[in-house]
């Protein structure tokens, strides 16, 4: 942030995301304090959504969330699925299935949102890693939160997914969930297997997250839906370059950082640590 009222703090798991990931969190410099976690996603959610809830947090810092905890996040997303949704139908006469990537679940609620506005959306494919819980709710009806665990797609190493309370708000009834979606887990073998396959059968490179959509996908077996596409495959590289022939052309954007100073801190899955970090400002 350039705006000297605004202060920016990123929480990430420590050791928990790549490197290109990690670089692009944390070269901001003044702008953006960076903290890495020793823990997991859920730990970081967990600290940011305690501070949240708590009064005296909220009368020293007036704090607001850029994830899909805040409702600024989700309601763009939607305008995706909206336009999407009507050039398909345009194009083919016929509303469109969607694949998406799940961890957090708000990409998923969005699509979710804009079906019950009456966009032509038809079905909607939970593509997720080992992390099942979402997976699980849907057969047995019963959530239950889980320690995550470390997979290819770690952006979506997510056991406690933030947004799930939003998504049995809208459909109360979980027959009627599972009537407009389906979940399908992925494994780190056969997310490898879809980056392989999908790039020798499409010369298309994708990254781990896109590669559980492809992985649905073959599995579901539906007739043309759009899958959603995530982050760009040069940002894991160590996992994708091993699966596929040649390089992978790294975005101008991503090359502009490389070579910028990292400014982080490492702090404990505490609030105490937490909040003496903000303080800091160091």
């Amino acid at each position: 942030s350039t705006r000297k009222k605004v202060r920016v703090v990123i929480l990430y798991p420590k050791n928990k995301i790549s490197d290109l990931q990690e670089k692009q969190l944390t070269c901001w410099g003044e702008s953006a304090m960076a903290l890495a976690v020793r823990g997991n996603f859920d730990d970081c959610q967990r600290l940011v959504k305690t501070a949240f809830l708590s009064s005296k947090w909220q009368q020293k810092w007036e704090l607001i969330s850029a994830n899909s905890i805040n409702l600024g996040r989700l309601l763009p997303q939607m305008v995706y699925y909206a336009g999407a949704s009507i050039q398909f139908f345009e194009k083919r006469n016929r509303i469109a299935d969607f694949i998406i990537p799940t961890g957090n679940l708000g990409n998923a609620v969005a699509a979710f949102w804009a079906k019950e506005m009456g966009f032509p959306i038809g079905k909607i494919g939970l593509a997720l890693n080992a992390n099942r819980t979402i997976a699980n709710f849907l057969q047995s009806g019963q959530w239950h939160p889980v320690k995550s665990i470390a997979t290819l797609a770690n952006a979506m190493d997510v056991g406690n997914a933030s947004n799930f309370e939003r998504l049995r708000e809208l459909y109360s009834d979980i027959n009627t969930l599972r009537k407009v979606s389906v979940a399908v887990v992925a494994t780190d073998e056969e997310i490898s297997e879809s980056i392989h396959d999908t790039y020798l059968r499409y010369k298309y490179i994708i990254c781990p997250h896109t590669a559980t959509a492809f992985n649905a996908q073959k599995k579901l077996g539906w007739h043309s839906p759009i899958l959603v596409a995530t982050a760009h495959p040069a940002k894991f590289a160590d996992i994708v370059l091993p699966l596929v022939k040649g390089s992978i052309p790294m975005p101008e954007q991503l090359k502009k950082i490389l070579n910028l100073p990292t400014r982080k801190k490492v702090i404990n899955a505490d609030l105490t640590e937490f909040a003496e970090a903000i303080e800091n400002k160091k």
